[in-house]
């Protein structure tokens, strides 16, 4: 292990040996060719050196027994070979993560961690490569090992030690002073070689430490504490953002319309690109997000950088979920429309509803996030939310009784969008069910809001919901109208509403049903199988055309209410004279059977008139003058 650092980088002579002393000497000796190789005689010793390192190690063992391991420390970081191991691992996988765990990081901001470990460890990854192999040989691999040096220079140093204090108490890290010492060896190892053989790192593959190793020395000279190309890059990176929320922002639009083009959206709102927009900024700051990635910002800027990118993009995810919300759920209300059910006019409002407060509820816990506050501070505030949770719902009864409405709408479904209902004194479509109430449009236009805590203990009245629509009233005819045609009209409407597209045959009763005042009373009543209330009157007018068409055909007039008048008084004889002394007297009797209407009257003869009229046409009764 360290005797390599006995062997002269310039030899003298064509034979060198080393360690100087000890029981396992190596040779190599210069061949004709200038290559130096390992002697035979060393090649011959192998299994001897071996089962002498074995005996030396056993020895060892028994003289100092391995430490237990600390409880709770995980393999992967017990000891300074442990950690270097994992550390060299994850790199070779790119697991830059799993590399960052390998450092303390303790003195970083909370809100930049995560972004200045995987930056750190591409860094510390280069100025390794350029000092010199890692040998794990070297390195202590006891549990309780010292602090391990692995390399000390004019600009910093490379060291891991055992944590003792904090959450990884007992793990062995790259030190805090490894940590601030990665930038400035960064720096200083500008331009050197790589020392470590294998290939090294591809674009596609860890593009941040690509470009540390390929990025030209004119672009990285020092700009007021940042290099000159991430100052390039840092403008490419916010005009190629813009530059692609912009194309972004077309592309979802000629999206949505061909989505309308083809009939899978019934109509686009107003504002498209506005509702769109968020949509497009979200895909600009994610855009910055894996540009600045690659610029390998110091870590002082990076600690103020990020948390205003993470709030700024946890603002941009919060406003396009918000937005996107809006458009899946149209989206799905065009395409649940074109199904018979209903039932999906109330979950979809609802669940939009829901699906925002739920995302403003989350993106203000992630601005919180965004802004470093600490973690414990937020769970300490959903602490106090869930102990104010109780005087809350103390306060707002009322409003949660409404929500309780709404999920009783949604689970025992007494009505949907689009039926006629009665709730109480209320009548009227249904528009829309919310969290807190329910919309019904009357019959006169005006709109009710009925809160949903009502619904729970209301009668509701389902109109919409009927299997039948029931068609009862009675057909008045004129009392001239004789038995046979009364019986030929009765036995027509029958056949009519047997023959009927949308009529219930199994049901019905046409009969005549009583003797008005003024006409004979046949009764119709009926039942009409149709989905809806629009159909509804459609239906009914085209049953009553065909009545009207049958009683024109067999000659059965309709009747409507009557008077009959008659005037009686004496007889006239030549010359003006009376026939008589007794006074005359008139008469009107009315339909309904009450008592005539009678005065007397000085008349010749006794004149007999029989009138019939509308109620409508009728004149006021008047007390007529003497007739000569």
């Amino acid at each position: 292990g360290k005797t390599r650092w006995e062997i002269p980088r310039e030899p003298q002579g064509n034979r060198v040996v080393f360690p100087a002393k000890g029981e396992i000497q190596l040779v190599m000796i210069r061949a004709d060719d200038g290559i130096w190789r390992f002697s035979p005689e060393t090649i011959a010793n192998i299994p001897k050196f071996r089962e002498t390192i074995k005996q030396k190690k056993e020895a060892k063992e028994k003289a100092s027994p391995r430490a237990e391991t600390p409880a709770g420390v995980p393999p992967e970081f017990r000891s300074p070979r442990a950690t270097m191991r994992t550390f060299m691992d994850a790199m070779a996988k790119v697991d830059k993560s799993a590399a960052a765990k390998c450092l303390d990081l303790s003195d970083i901001s909370a809100a930049s961690v995560d972004e200045a470990g995987a930056k750190l460890v591409d860094q510390l990854m280069f100025v390794m490569d350029r000092i010199a192999g890692v040998v794990y040989q070297d390195i202590p691999s006891q549990p309780d090992a010292p602090p391990y040096t692995w390399y000390v220079g004019d600009h910093g140093r490379i060291e891991i030690a055992q944590k003792d204090s904090g959450p990884r108490q007992g793990q062995y890290l790259f030190t805090k002073t490894t940590v601030k010492s990665i930038e400035p060896m960064y720096k200083a190892f500008q331009g050197k070689l790589r020392v470590r053989t294998g290939a090294g790192p591809r674009f596609w593959n860890n593009s941040r430490l690509w470009l540390m190793e390929n990025l030209p020395s004119q672009l990285k000279r020092d700009l007021f504490g940042v290099e000159a190309w991430q100052w390039l890059g840092l403008a490419i990176v916010l005009v190629a953002g813009y530059a692609i929320h912009r194309i972004a922002l077309l592309l979802f639009c000629r999206i949505a319309l061909a989505m309308a083009r083809k009939g899978l959206v019934e109509s686009l709102p107003a504002g498209l690109a506005g509702s769109l927009r968020p949509l497009a900024a979200l895909v600009m700051v994610a855009t910055w997000w894996g540009g600045l990635q690659l610029l390998l910002l110091p870590t002082e800027t990076l600690e103020y950088v990020w948390p205003a990118l993470k709030f700024v993009a946890t603002a941009v995810g919060v406003w396009a979920s918000y937005r996107l919300i809006d458009i899946v759920t149209g989206l799905i209300s065009s395409l649940v429309a074109r199904t018979p059910t209903r039932l999906d006019d109330v979950l979809v409002p609802l669940a939009r509803k829901t699906a925002k407060i739920v995302v403003i509820v989350a993106g203000l816990l992630f601005i919180l996030k965004a802004m470093n506050v600490d973690q414990k501070t937020i769970q300490n505030l959903l602490a106090g939310l869930g102990i104010g949770g109780l005087a809350f719902a103390l306060a707002a009864q009322e409003s949660l009784k409404n929500f309780f409405g709404s999920i009783t709408v949604v689970l025992d479904r007494p009505f949907q969008v689009g039926d006629w209902v009665k709730i109480g004194s209320v009548e009227g479509t249904v528009e829309s069910v919310g969290l807190r109430s329910s919309r019904i449009r009357t019959f006169y236009d005006s709109e009710v809001i009925v809160p949903n805590s009502d619904l729970i203990t209301a009668t509701i009245d389902n109109m919409g919901r009927r299997r039948y629509r029931r068609t009862n009233c009675k057909l008045s005819v004129v009392y001239s109208t004789t038995p046979a045609r009364l019986e030929a009209f009765c036995e027509g409407i029958r056949e009519l509403i047997r023959r009927h597209p949308h009529t219930r045959k199994d049901n019905y009763n046409i009969w005549v049903a009583e003797f008005g005042p003024s006409s004979i009373d046949v009764l119709l009543d009926c039942f009409h199988e149709i989905p809806d209330g629009v159909s509804e009157p459609e239906e009914r007018h085209r049953l009553f055309l065909d009545i009207i068409r049958l009683a024109d055909r067999l000659g059965v007039e309709f009747a409507f209410p009557t008077r009959t008048v008659h005037v009686t008084g004496a007889e006239a004889t030549p010359g003006g004279g009376s026939a008589s002394a007794k006074p005359s007297r008139a008469s009107i009797s009315k339909a309904d059977g009450s008592d005539p209407i009678t005065w007397g009257r000085s008349v010749a003869t006794d004149i007999a008139l029989q009138t019939t009229r509308s109620d409508e046409q009728m004149p006021p009764l008047t007390e007529p003058s003497q007739v000569d």
